[in-house]
């Protein structure tokens, strides 16, 4: 039941590339920077509300290109958009704007007519998990040593303040030194709620 309340109240609005200057702001700024900081390591990235995977899949194609060695994790509350994500189809309604053009490569057409799928290499490079962010006692599937990008876009507009201060805390504490939080151009600020 809880999981049907979920689908039913939640938009799972998202797209590849959706808000791409914030995909800029990683590709010119963050990982020359991360490069420089740490050269060789492994990129860890979270998707902390990612729906139905569009957003980490973007990620993994982002750090592909880039050459990053990357991990990222997907979490959701939503069990049915997890299940979609960890499918990798799609329609080209999540491959709207410049979404085509920056997707390219790394989705194929799949089998039902105009459908497209993430190629396996760039599948191997997410991990999809279910994650509640505000609920107390319990902890994200997150490595230790902290999250270098963290996106939580239009996640923190369904929770009360409360909650927010609660999550907020909760993703500063999952950033490793240098990282970086990136939220949706609706949610809330967050900078009275931890020391960002």
């Amino acid at each position: 039941l809880f999981d049907r309340v979920i689908a039913a109240i939640t938009v799972g609005e998202t797209y590849f590339f959706r808000n791409p200057e914030h995909f800029a702001y990683l590709r010119d700024e963050f990982l020359p920077d991360f490069h420089a900081r740490k050269p060789g390591a492994v990129l860890r990235a979270w998707s902390a509300g990612c729906s139905t995977g569009e957003e980490a899949y973007s990620l993994a194609i982002l750090f592909d290109d880039r050459r990053t060695r990357a991990d990222v994790l997907a979490t959701d509350i939503n069990r049915a958009s997890l299940a979609k994500a960890r499918g990798g189809i799609y329609g080209r309604w999540s491959l709207r704007g410049d979404a085509a053009r920056l997707a390219g490569a790394a989705l194929h057409p799949a089998a039902r007519r105009d459908t497209f799928a993430v190629h396996p290499r760039l599948k191997e490079r997410v991990r999809f998990a279910y994650f509640n962010l505000a609920e107390d006692g319990l902890s994200a599937p997150l490595p230790a040593g902290g999250m270098d990008v963290i996106f939580c876009r239009n996640v923190l507009i369904y929770l009360e303040p409360a909650a927010i201060q609660h999550v907020a805390r909760r993703l500063f504490d999952a950033l490793a030194d240098g990282g970086v939080l990136l939220t949706g151009p609706s949610d809330p600020l967050l900078a009275d709620a931890a020391p960002f």
